[in-house]
């Protein structure tokens, strides 16, 4: 039973990793390269949503300036807690200005990678103690 459960466990992460590294590695590259120019922003607003007791999410909204004409970031995901006022750089498309992400709230495609295969780790070792599991309870 207890084998059953860690290669389920093991196998979502090995999914989870695949996922990184199949999709958000490649559409992150994507956004690197199509986002060169940079300027400065400001963050604006802070949310903070909770979802259980211990969790919690924080949002922000910046505001950044390109050739005299402002733009906003809404709702940027961040993991650690930024100050309203605080300077962070934005990091646009210098067609389209709008398409942007702040370089301190946002992942490298280096750091995504990253992830993706510590997520395959994870996930081969859940697995591999798992199939221990089930043989030794024969």
């Amino acid at each position: 039973m207890l084998g059953t459960v860690l290669i389920a466990i093991g196998v979502i992460f090995l999914i989870s990793g695949l996922v990184y590294l199949i999709v958000k590695v490649p559409k992150s590259r994507r956004e690197q390269e199509r986002r060169t120019a940079e300027v400065p922003g400001t963050i604006m607003h802070e949310r903070e949503v909770r979802r259980r007791k211990k969790s919690t999410k924080l949002y922000y909204d910046m505001l950044y300036t390109v050739n005299g004409q402002q733009f906003q970031l809404k709702d940027v995901r961040s993991m650690t807690r930024h100050t309203v006022g605080e300077k962070v750089r934005i990091a646009y498309n210098p067609e389209d200005p709008e398409d942007a992400h702040a370089n301190e709230l946002h992942s490298s495609p280096e750091e995504t990678k990253k992830s993706g295969i510590v997520l395959l780790i994870v996930g081969a070792v859940v697995v591999v103690i798992g199939v221990i599991c089930m043989f030794m309870a024969k």
